[in-house]
């Protein structure tokens, strides 16, 4: 298929990201070890698993039971179906409170598991939830779509460090909370509900193609700083488009993602490409397989290349 979107310019584009992948950005790599097998930390009944790459350099993480905090336990309507669950990064003596850039799973022991009995309907399965404080104090909480329920253990993914709990909350309308669409991580801020399963949690370097080629890029958030920045804007203009430093890529008429994570030295970084009709063809993935094609990995780096159609169908590209 012949590429509609302007492939000189994404190379150019790239080989402006590539100049800057040298440079001092976030090591999500714990270790030579890590990019061999995940690290699992366990305690009090609940289990946190990490993918190779996950933990940046020098951080650790504990997993131990912990009070309710007074925002869980005040939800009353929602009664508690185990201990509450503190997952802990800590890295040069400081808790980390930023958001992880690739999700971890964890695993928590039910106290109180689901009932059949009539008199506890509102303890069923289909009324799990998990509520979560993150350590950078914000709410969240993921519906029982989002989880996984087997053996009287509840399995969550997140990005987040902090404070976790399963309850029964069924659809109980929680306000001050987050609603995470777990299979990719994307949020709806409390209080809206949500219309997209694809998007952005977080605000970082963004080049805005959309209007004029029916792209979109997003750089990582290490690429924010000035000389980066300015670089990525000059090149961003020259493809029509509009940069922002700190923005996410919009999701109307959205065909899918295309996630490239690209490890050179133990140093993984994450940038995405957004389609949009009818710019793209209908699926995306086609694009995504030649742009995958045009930017091969090179000596002492690798990539991964995957695909997230609007519907939330995630393809791993070999």
């Amino acid at each position: 298929m012949k590429s509609p979107l302007p492939i000189k310019l994404y190379r150019s584009t790239f080989l402006v990201f590539l100049a800057f992948s040298s440079l001092n950005v976030s090591c999500t790599g714990d270790s030579d070890d890590a990019a061999a097998a995940a690290t699992t930390v366990s305690g009090d009944g609940a289990a946190a698993t990490f993918p190779p790459g996950t933990l940046a350099l020098g951080t650790t993480a504990t997993v131990g039971k912990v009070d309710v905090p007074s925002e869980f336990a005040s939800l009353t309507d929602a009664p508690d179906a185990s201990l509450a669950i503190e997952v802990k990064g800590v890295k040069d003596g400081k808790a980390v409170t930023t958001e992880l850039a690739t999700p971890f799973t964890l695993q928590i022991d039910l106290t109180v598991v689901p009932a059949a009995a009539l008199d506890e309907q509102a303890k069923t399965e289909a009324n799990l939830c998990v509520v979560a404080k993150s350590s950078a104090g914000v709410l969240y909480v993921w519906r029982k779509s989002n989880l996984t329920y087997a053996s009287s253990k509840v399995t969550v993914s997140t990005k987040y460090f902090g404070i976790f709990q399963v309850r029964y909350c069924g659809d109980l309308g929680l306000e001050a909370y987050t609603t995470v669409e777990a299979a990719t991580e994307t949020t709806t801020p409390a209080g809206e509900t949500s219309t997209s399963t694809l998007g952005s949690t977080e605000k970082v370097p963004v080049c805005d193609m959309s209007t004029a080629t029916g792209m979109c890029i997003e750089y990582p958030l290490s690429f924010a700083s000035g000389t980066i920045s300015e670089s990525l804007s000059s090149a961003c203009m020259k493809g029509q488009g509009t940069f922002t430093a700190s923005a996410t890529c919009p999701t109307a008429k959205l065909v899918g993602i295309c996630t490239i994570a690209q490890t050179s030295s133990n140093v993984e970084i994450t940038y995405k490409y957004f389609y949009y009709s009818p710019s793209t063809e209908a699926t995306g993935l086609e694009q995504c397989k030649e742009d995958k094609a045009d930017s091969p990995a090179k000596d002492g780096e690798t990539k991964v290349y995957s695909f997230t159609k609007a519907d939330g169908t995630k393809t791993v590209l070999d």
